[in-house]
């Protein structure tokens, strides 16, 4: 097929054609976390990715509901304020961790304890027993007093005996290590704080400038401070933990949506909402590797690959495996330029893995949900070598592939071009550049 501009254009409106496709800029909010990670027990940790509580009005009468990608638990800590049972899927063993942490119920005994053992990390002046893990660049991602006084507070929450109340100080010092770290999450991993971005480089700032500006005089009392600061918004929000409405809580699994067993251990639900990874390239194990290091969550490069590799192929790191060719993908695949540098690295075969990952978990889906129930999918588009490969139209009829019918596809909000895309690509596409809410029945 020809590569040219009009036919991306043609071919994506031609495949909409099939659906209804409806402006819903009043849903904008829905699809971003960002509001919503400044809510109680929502803003216990800061995940990248997510989207608003508010979507799941859109199920208000389910009884029980599933989700795939449970992430660090929105759709199962909205679920049990509505009290809607709910359950989950997660193969990253962080979020795993954030979720069940999230969804405990916490008694004002456990409130009390937790602000004991926070007071005496906070004070603590001796030497630390907890000895940080032997990750790669692991000096370089933190000041050595940082460290020291993480350690020093990592201490203490190790000698907590109350599992429990252990597990919310973990989750609280988990959080705060990014903000007293020398790096912060952005795009598709993590960037060092000593980085400035110029228009054709980066430029590296002097360390008698950066780390007093970033820190303070004090980069011990910044590592406490923010420790405190952490750990009284968690008591603050505690508070909220007694007006839950569902008895029964909520349980998340530590297993892939993608695998055909996964079906037998979530058990019948009359909704799924969810939001899956995007087709973005983004290495999600990546960008929470000091996370997951930090946490005991993986003790080698090895055990970190293990995970990549059990993910969605939503990214390069992620082997290509099988993938039923889906003619509909191919045409889109077919406009790209061989000498682009994103074709040159593979992102044929990551488009290919992705959208048959789409599948299983569509035909998944069809032996969790009961016949009527309803599903809601959140999902983005993206651009690669000139073309905007429409993944909410291609998702929505991969859906009706595996036997559901699609309600409707509703634009949240429109995205941009990347930089490098934006001269590449038909500004007639741009309107395809967006973020959807994909409506199924079962």
């Amino acid at each position: 097929m020809k590569h040219n501009k009009s036919t991306n254009l043609h071919l994506a409106s031609q495949l909409q054609k099939t659906l209804r496709v409806t402006e819903t800029p009043e849903l904008k909010e829905a699809v971003n976390f960002q509001k919503s990670s400044q809510t109680a027990i929502h803003r216990w940790f800061r995940y990248r990715e997510g989207f608003s509580p508010a979507i799941l009005d859109t199920v208000a009468s389910a009884k029980r509901i599933y989700d795939p990608f449970a992430g660090c638990g929105t759709t199962l800590i909205e679920a049990r304020s509505k009290g809607i049972e709910a359950v989950g899927t997660e193969i990253n063993p962080l979020a795993v961790f954030i979720a069940e942490v999230k969804t405990k119920n916490y008694s004002d005994k456990d409130r009390g304890h937790f602000t004991q053992i926070y007071k005496r990390a906070y004070r603590t002046k001796r030497n630390s027993i907890w000895k940080a893990p032997s990750m790669p660049l692991l000096p370089k991602m933190f000041q050595p007093e940082a460290l020291e006084e993480l350690c020093r507070i990592r201490a203490v929450i190790e000698e907590c005996t109350n599992k429990k109340v252990q597990n919310l100080l973990l989750l609280s010092w988990l959080n705060i290590l990014e903000k007293c770290s020398n790096t912060y999450k952005e795009g598709n991993g993590l960037k060092y704080r000593n980085k400035r971005r110029r228009p054709d480089a980066y430029e590296t700032l002097p360390d008698n400038i950066w780390i007093p500006k970033y820190f303070g005089p004090s980069i011990g009392k910044f590592v406490k401070d923010t420790w405190k600061r952490q750990c009284e918004m968690v008591i603050e929000d505690l508070h909220f933990i007694p007006s839950i409405k569902c008895k029964k809580q909520p349980r998340v699994i530590n297993s892939s949506c993608l695998s055909p067993h996964t079906s037998d251990e979530v058990g019948m639900c009359d909704a799924a909402v969810f939001s899956p990874p995007y087709a973005n390239r983004f290495d999600y194990f990546e960008a929470f590797k000091l996370e997951l290091w930090m946490g005991d969550f993986v003790d080698s490069q090895k055990k970190l690959g293990e995970l990549r590799q059990k993910s969605m192929r939503n990214n390069l790191t992620v082997k290509d495996g099988e993938y039923a060719e889906r003619k509909s993908l191919e045409n889109f695949l077919e406009l790209m330029g061989e000498t682009e540098s994103s074709v040159r690295m593979g992102i044929q075969n990551t488009l290919r893995g992705y959208f048959d990952d789409i599948y299983k978990l569509a035909d998944n889906l069809t032996r969790t949900l009961e016949k009527g129930g309803k599903v809601v999918c959140v999902i983005g588009n993206s651009a690669y070598a000139g073309v905007v490969i429409p993944t909410d139209i291609l998702t929505a009829n991969i859906f009706e592939e595996a036997g559901f019918t699609v309600n409707n596809v509703n634009v949240a909000r429109h995205l941009t071009v990347s930089s490098q895309q934006r001269n590449k690509v038909d500004q007639a596409m741009f309107p395809y550049m967006r973020e959807s809410i994909i409506e199924c029945t079962r």
